[in-house]
């Protein structure tokens, strides 16, 4: 059907010009579709008005519509609104607003504005909304019929040039303007009428229109322009302006002019033809003999040089093919020269796979370029695999992570089509007994009918079924990749085709039935992964068991020791000392049983478990097993630092890293290898310096600094291979609980949570080294560790292809920081080796890099803000118990670094001792002023005193208890001296008036007092009742056996002691020894004394009474000695404190005099005696 059967045949364009029409313009606005926003909280609570406002009722506010006319961004006529009106359902108008302009007087560009109001108080409008139309349409036709202007919410309408408020949105509501275009044609008579139907398409119409306004939510103004009639025939009015066709358009301000290129993008036919020319197979044969002149040789030399991922110009790729056969014999030549071929170009391609041939063998390192994403050729691939041939088993296990991810470069069919294949193989050896396993394996490999090729899957699998190693690390990647695929696949049927038959669940297939129909190794092999994954799903069932249980971590900690010592437990079941499993983390370790005594959870929200499991020889192997963490970063990450570590040595540089083990078993799930160490953090809060912590595990006096040689060369070449690594890898997140020392000097790094340059911390610097683990080293080891550092980094740039290649190949894993920026990956690790450089050049961007990150500031601030944060969350004590029994300030305290030269509980008696003195000073210095001011007051007073009894014998024991407590007891005669002399200040008489006046004796109370409330504040806060609160053993323990001191780690890291490979702080909880907890249980058990079980203690009775008569005497001279020598010697106030203080003098002989007579009572008694037959004569 033609279109032309659409049109009406009375159809005929008839127009008039628009300056024809002296007529105003008029327009009728009809109704407002949409809900107009409710005010805010903020508005209802600034506007008194709208207090009263019901929220459940429907918002209908009384709204009146603007309208004005634009040009240019300014207005050209006066504004126009609509009356008043009320509305209850719907907003409608159904209003004609004549405009106060003639139509022939419009613009081109002419531009009506709507803008609704609404009353908002007295002589106060808020905007509703606001829209706006041309009145001219893109053609100068003059607008008719009905608009919806989309109305932009709370804004008022914009005449500007372009408008932000326009009606008419492109792509808003894509349906209902094709459909408002219909109809349009519709009513012109472009469309041909038939009744039925239009009755239908309008209803359709309309309902189309509601719903999308609706899905929209968005407010639509309904504008109708009226027709206009002439000769009661409706005619259309273009827009014309007199001598308008006599302007000439200029360009006002510069632009970007557009011209369209067809040839743009297109090959230069020119240097097509040249590259055809140049790679003429009959060229070859002069080629062959082809040697490069010298600046061709200078520029072959730079081109070898380039990263891997530089491009090459066409120039460049023409030389290199020139001289491809001069250049066969490089074997580093042959990436650039694959690079340079045309692969669309079938006799180029020809030529290329023939070169291969003649080409010298490329290492097996150089060849997982070939099978990167970028190289889909299977000649080449093929090549690959070749070469990876005469690769040893434990440099492919060095590559095994990667090739993995090749997989996904593999030709999906043919790794489906050879599990068809070893399938049919398989049944055919189930019908046929007689066939042998062997050839079976031949026939699944390569059948004789069709010679199939060894693609990088058959290789792999062939490789892991002759070394149970490999084929352990084998089968685990694999495992979680398939889980990687069903976690991340679509829903689509070809999706979930895909995820079902994906290309390593077809691989792990393939593995699982070569293992089962090989020789006896292979079915071992088999057995061991079955035997393997069981044990890892009851490791795994255990955890979610704990995590289901309730109560606090240590409840949860012995009910995981019940769970592995009980029988019953299937974990035990898992290995026997018969039949010992390797463990997936290392195969090499054969387990045959669990210590369920030492297993552990430590503090963090996932609560890793560690596990110490028993070796075949009855050795320890102890691993952590983590549920709920992506491990895979963390073997990425320790897989390249152990093919650093490998390349090191092979250049005999032996940095002492320490690539610990780890093996995700999931994507949710792994084990991580248990490194007996200790975060510098703590090293720092216990030992004072790393070389103090090094010389108490390695002493050497023979040394200038007192440390074994040997260790302090671990720890300097250890941390010089860290810092070159870490830089390498962009590893960030580095502070001081994340990197750990052993005792022999073995420092390196855990938490790989942050690499390839990112990093949490604001301006990290480039590797992690402060002035601490400078200082660990000296001024002669300080230049053995830059030394080192500079090796390091020399012999890793000669291997940085091999490195880059490994990246390459996992660009298109889900690693996070890998996943983040795929096409970045390889370029990251490019910068850092700054291959553009040379040797010399990259020493001193090196030494560089060094003296920044020991200047840096912002690094050293985030350590102090990191301690800081520690601390706070490590005075929040997560037991209730301890939380009451232990003071806020005793939790500082154990934070607070102690001198080098004390042990901690040395350190702690002595900070006891003199708190203890300085706060009954305190306590004497306000009971002293009691006396004093009675010549003021002349009235009675009295005082208690504490007693501290008990917190000093907590801390000293009975060993040496008299001569501590009459050196302590002197705080007595301190504090009354102090006391006199400053209630002394303020008691002195000032002659007023011939009289003598004592005016401020009220600060003798008020200096004295203050002085006590911040002693008791300190005291309240700071006093540490007994040595277990600060995790020491008792005194008496301590005195028996002080070499238990450090029997508990108590470091100030509020998350535990950090393990070295869980990425968190952990720390197990304190133990205080056996013996010590019956003890006090036992102590618990006793009963208390009664009053007349003291009383009936012999002697009891003649002590109080003697006690009692010489407190008498003692308290009569401490209250009343300065009045009595104010009235007998006639001195004043001030003189008779300052008098009365000699009194307290004698309170200093205590101590040498209770040392000299060995403790004994009878000296005081013989004393008291001498000194009451002495004072009779001041009586």
């Amino acid at each position: 059907m033609n279109v032309s059967d659409y049109i009406t045949p009375e159809y005929k364009s008839q127009y008039v010009l628009s300056k024809d029409l002296s007529s105003n313009l008029t327009l009728k606005l009809i109704a407002l579709d949409g809900t107009p926003p409710r005010p805010t909280t903020e508005e209802i609570l600034a506007n008194p008005l709208r207090r009263f406002d019901e929220p459940s009722e429907e918002y209908l506010p009384e709204i009146f519509v603007h309208c004005q006319i634009f040009s240019c961004g300014k207005p050209i006529s006066l504004e126009t609104r609509t009356r008043y009106k009320s509305f209850h359902k719907r907003f409608n108008w159904s209003e004609w607003l004549p405009q106060p302009i003639h139509i022939c007087d419009l613009p081109r560009d002419a531009l009506l504005v709507f803008t609704l109001f609404e009353m908002d108080g007295p002589y106060h409008l808020s905007p509703v909304g606001g829209t706006s139309i041309s009145i001219f349409g893109k053609h100068g036709k003059l607008r008719c019929g009905v608009h919806d202007l989309r109305v932009w919410p709370k804004v008022a309408g914009d005449g500007s040039v372009p408008s932000s408020t326009p009606g008419k949105v492109k792509d808003s509501f894509h349906q209902m303007g094709r459909l408002a275009k219909l109809v349009k044609r519709h009513r012109s008579g472009r469309i041909r009428n038939v009744d039925w139907l239009d009755r239908l398409t309008f209803r359709e119409v309309e309902m189309i229109n509601e719903r999308e306004k609706r899905e929209m939510q968005a407010m639509f103004l309904m504008v109708e322009f009226p027709p206009i009639t002439l000769d009661e025939k409706e005619v259309t009015v273009m827009y014309y302006e007199e001598g308008a066709d006599k302007r000439v358009d200029c360009i006002v301000s510069p632009h970007i002019v557009k011209v369209f290129d067809g040839e743009l993008d297109k090959p230069n036919v020119i240097e097509r033809k040249h590259h055809i020319l140049a790679r003429n197979v009959r060229s070859g044969a002069a080629d062959r003999e082809l040697k490069p002149s010298s600046n061709a040789r200078d520029q072959l030399t730079t081109i070898l040089a380039y990263p891997p991922d530089q491009t090459l110009t066409s120039e460049e790729q023409d030389l290199v093919w020139r001289y491809r056969f001069y250049l066969s014999q490089n074997k580093r030549a042959l990436m650039k020269f694959l690079t340079c071929v045309n692969w669309i170009i079938p006799a180029e391609q020809v030529q290329a796979e023939k070169m291969l041939a003649q080409w010298q063998p490329v290492d097996p390192g150089d060849a997982l370029a070939l099978l990167t994403a970028r190289f889909t050729n299977p000649v080449i691939r093929q090549y690959a695999v070749d070469r990876l041939a005469d690769a040893s088993d434990g440099d492919l296990l060095l590559y095994l992570l990667q090739l993995i991810q090749a997989l996904r470069y593999e030709d999906v069919q043919d790794i489906r089509d050879g599990l068809v294949r070893i399938t049919h193989a398989a049944l055919q050896a189930n019908r046929k007994e007689s066939v042998s396993s062997a050839k079976m394996l031949e026939k699944a490999s390569d059948p004789t009918e069709t010679p199939v090729k060894r693609d990088l899957a058959t290789f792999l699998i062939e490789r892991a079924c002759r070394n149970p190693r490999l084929a352990n690390y084998f089968y685990w990647f694999l495992k979680a990749e398939c889980e990687k695929n069903r976690l991340t696949s679509d829903s689509s049927p070809e999706n979930q085709e895909d995820r079902l038959m994906g290309t390593f669940l077809v691989v792990i297939k393939r593995f699982s039935i070569t293992l089962s129909q090989g020789d006896e190794i292979c079915r071992s092999i088999r057995s061991t992964l079955s035997r393997q994954v069981t044990f890892v799903e009851q490791v795994v069932r255990i955890m979610k068991d704990i995590a289901r249980e309730g109560g606090y971590r240590k409840r949860k900690i012995e009910r995981l020791q019940a769970m592995l010592g009980s029988e019953s437990c299937e974990l035990r079941k898992s290995f026997s000392e018969g039949n010992p499993l390797p463990h997936p983390l290392d195969p090499d370790v054969l387990i045959v049983g669990v210590r369920a005594e030492t297993a552990w959870l430590f503090k963090s929200a996932q609560m890793p478990m560690r596990l110490t499991f028993i070796k075949e020889d009855g050795s320890d192997f102890v691993t952590i097993f983590k549920l709920g963490d992506d491990l895979r970063q963390d073997q990425l990450v320790l897989q390249i630092i152990s093919l650093m570590d490998k390349l090191l040595l092979q250049e005999n540089l032996d940095l002492k890293l320490t690539p610990y083990k780890v093996i995700a078993t999931s994507t949710d799930h792994g084990f991580v290898q248990f490194i007996d160490s200790v975060p510098l953090a703590e090293i720092l809060a216990t030992d004072g310096t790393i070389q103090n912590f090094l010389r108490k595990h390695a002493p050497n006096p023979a040394n200038r600094n007192g440390i074994a040689t040997d260790v302090m060369e671990n720890y300097v070449k250890s941390c010089a291979g860290y810092c070159v690594v870490t830089y390498l890898l962009g590893v960030g997140d580095r502070h001081l609980e994340n990197l750990l020392l052993t005792k022999q000097g073995h420092l390196f790094h855990i938490d790989f949570g942050y690499i390839l340059g990112r990093d949490p911390k604001p301006m990290p610097p480039a590797m992690k080294l402060n002035k601490e683990m400078v200082e660990a080293m000296g001024e002669d080891y300080f230049r053995m560790f830059c030394v080192q550092c500079y090796s390091a980094f020399l012999n890793l740039r000669r291997s940085a292809n091999l490195i880059l290649n490994l990246f390459s190949l996992m660009v298109d894993s889900s690693i996070a920081d890998i996943a983040l920026e795929p096409d970045k990956t390889v370029k990251k690790i490019q910068d850092k080796f700054r291959l553009d450089l040379s040797d010399e050049e990259a020493v001193l961007h090196l030494q560089g890099l060094i003296d920044v990150s020991l200047s840096a500031i912002m690094p050293a601030l985030v350590d102090t803000f990191r301690k800081f944060a520690q601390w706070t969350r490590f005075l929040r004590v997560s037991s209730s118990e301890d939380r009451e029994r232990i003071p806020f300030g005793v939790r500082i305290l154990r934070l607070v670094r102690r001198p080098t030269f004390l042990n901690r509980f040395t350190a702690y008696r002595i900070y006891i001792f003199v708190l203890t003195y300085l706060l009954y000073v305190t306590f004497h210095i306000v009971r002293k002023p009691l006396g004093v001011t009675k010549n003021v007051l002349h009235r009675s007073n009295s005082a208690g005193w504490p007693s501290v009894v008990t917190l000093m014998g907590n801390w000293f024991g009975k060993k040496l208890r008299g001569l501590i407590f009459s050196i302590w007891n002197t705080d007595t005669s301190v504090g009354n001296i102090l006391g006199a002399l400053i209630a002394g200040v303020w008691v002195r008489e000032e002659l007023v008036n011939g009289h003598w006046v004592e005016e401020q004796w009220g600060l003798s109370y008020l200096v004295p007092g203050i002085i006590l409330a911040v002693g008791s504040l300190f005291a309240y806060f700071f006093v540490i009742v007994r040595p277990q609160d600060v995790g020491l053993p008792p005194a008496n323990y301590t005195d028996d056996k002080p070499e238990i001191i450090a029997v508990e780690n108590t470091t100030p890291d509020p998350e535990g002691s950090t393990i070295p490979h869980l990425g968190d702080n952990f720390r197990q909880d304190s133990q205080v020894p056996l013996e010590l907890e019956e003890s006090a249980a036992a102590i618990a058990d006793r009963k208390p004394v009664t009053i007349w079980g003291a009383i009936l203690i012999p002697d009891v009775i003649e002590y109080s009474i003697c006690l009692f008569f010489c407190k008498a005497v003692y308290y009569a001279f401490f209250f009343w000695l300065p009045v009595y020598i104010k009235y007998s010697m006639h001195v004043q106030n001030k003189e008779a404190a300052d008098l009365s203080a000699v009194f307290d003098g004698g309170g200093f002989n205590r101590p040498v005099r209770n040392t000299k007579v060995r403790m004994n009572g009878t000296a005081p008694a013989t004393l008291t005696k001498a000194n009451i037959l002495r004072s009779k004569d001041l009586f």
